[in-house]
């Protein structure tokens, strides 16, 4: 059997836990690594040697000493071990770390390394000893490879290191395109989404609809083939081999809003009315400070979706009401918040109308009395609109909407004439209601009492008479 002392033996630093796998097995000392040697102090102790692999057996993977002052043999078996007891987390994480960030890790493929990670799992497992490399055995301290332990420490300190919106809900606007990365890293990590994609520390949201996302992300490893493994033997020093380690993530929640104001224009007198008088009133958009944000005009089924909007209070107003219509002047407040960004809001206008009154008197001997079941019929655009009766007080009455009508008297009490067709306006100058007041007058027949008629008769009956009496006589 043949003994290996490696780096002298010392109480083993690490008790092993009970929880030891069946599996056994071997591993033995490798090549050694020219021109690198190392020295370890423990207290007036100093030890010298030169660089070496450790290797396991049945597949040549690289092994790391966690006992350095431990006895090696090569010929004991090994059990795979799943934890180590008297070893903080934060030590075992950090050599875990440090062993795959070190040899074969990237460009790290020289055998450089490997000194180089082991040295640094020592300084790890043995806080109170020293370690560093020397110019020959048994030389002079040099500072050696501090560029490339350098490098090791800061992959391992940034190994958990994530982007600056890692674990968080964001808001963001619906049409903005990144997610920018504060810590300059999430190029280093890759999502479970297709939705998304990473590059130049960005994150690509542009194919994101209004909603909400979670995404999960991962950091970028590289593969070792196998996890990070301890083994254990009870008279041989412990190892461990190179592996996969943990791979840090996070969540990101997203709520992508559009905040949206959907403005919709009704008859108020009837809400299925949505034709191209009402259509053709506008309305603006005032900021929270009054100030005119823009002019907002309806499409043709009498609605506009106003959005590019920000979180904040908005006001509506009409300035321009549609064709036949009251301008509806009431101010309205919308307040858009991310919990409530889509906004519906319906706005009424009454139509413009008339009370239009007629009262109708007939005229006896210079005196009007009011003239019962008089009948008007009311035109536009000379289509027939309806008919009116005057009571018995001489009044008849309509309501009429925006427009210009006729009204053509029907009937008249016997005897009497007929009034002149009228024309009605109503427009948006026009009163509430509008009275007509109108007379009808006796018809004139010839007046068979005077001298002229009188004669003119009676020239007539004479001529008459005397034919009819030649007519006997002959």
């Amino acid at each position: 059997m043949k003994k290996i002392v490696f780096l002298m033996t010392i109480v083993c630093l690490f008790f092993i836990s009970g929880n030891v796998k069946a599996q056994e097995v071997e591993f033995y000392e490798a090549e050694k690594i020219d021109n690198i040697y190392t020295k370890s102090v423990r207290g007036r102790e100093a030890h010298f040697q030169k660089s070496r692999f450790f290797r396991r057996k049945s597949d040549n993977k690289e092994a790391y000493c966690i006992e350095p002052f431990e006895s090696f043999y090569e010929d004991h078996k090994y059990s795979n071990i799943d934890d180590i007891n008297n070893i903080s987390d934060e030590v075992l994480k950090k050599i875990s770390l440090i062993a795959y960030y070190g040899y074969n890790y990237e460009n790290h493929t020289d055998s450089k390394w490997y000194a180089i990670t082991q040295l640094m799992i020592w300084r790890e497992t043995n806080k109170n000893d020293q370690f560093f490399f020397t110019d020959t055995l048994n030389g002079n301290r040099i500072s050696r490879f501090e560029d490339e332990i350098n490098e090791i420490n800061n992959l391992v300190n940034n190994h958990d290191k994530l982007p600056s919106f890692s674990n968080k809900s964001i808001n963001i606007k619906y049409g903005e395109k990144y997610i920018i990365d504060e810590n300059n890293i999430i190029d280093g990590f890759t999502s479970d989404s297709n939705s998304i994609t990473i590059s130049n520390n960005k994150i690509d949201i542009s194919k994101l609809e209004p909603g909400n996302y979670t995404f999960n992300f991962k950091k970028i490893m590289v593969n070792r083939g196998e996890s990070i493994l301890f083994y254990y033997n009870e008279s041989s020093q412990n190892l461990m081999t190179i592996g996969n380690t943990y791979v840090p993530s996070f969540t990101l929640n997203i709520k992508i809003y559009k905040p949206t104001i959907e403005l919709e224009k009704y008859d108020k007198d009837d809400n299925t009315i949505r034709n191209k008088d009402l259509c053709s009133s506008s309305f603006k958009l005032y900021d929270e400070d009054m100030n005119v944000i823009r002019d907002i005009y309806l499409d043709d089924n009498c609605s506009s979706v106003i959005d590019d909007l920000d979180i904040g209070i908005y006001f509506i107003k009409e300035d321009k009401a549609g064709l036949g219509y009251k301008l509806n002047d009431e101010l309205y407040k919308i307040e858009i918040s991310l919990d409530d960004y889509n906004k519906n809001l319906k706005i009424y206008n009454e139509k413009i109308k008339n009370n239009i009154k007629v009262h109708k008197d007939f005229n006896i001997n210079n005196s009007n009395y009011p003239e019962e079941n008089v009948k008007f019929d009311i035109y536009s655009n000379d289509k027939y609109i309806d008919t009116i009766t005057t009571d018995s007080s001489g009044d008849a009455s309509i309501t009429l909407e925006y427009g210009i009508y006729t009204f053509r008297q029907a009937t008249s009490k016997e005897g009497y004439s007929y009034v002149d067709d009228f024309n009605v306006v109503i427009d948006n100058n026009s009163r509430d209601e509008q009275v007509f007041n109108l007379v009808d007058y006796k018809i004139k027949v010839p007046d068979t009492r005077s001298d002229d008629n009188y004669y003119f008769i009676y020239l007539i009956l004479l001529i008459s008479g005397l034919y009819v009496k030649k007519v006997i006589i002959s």
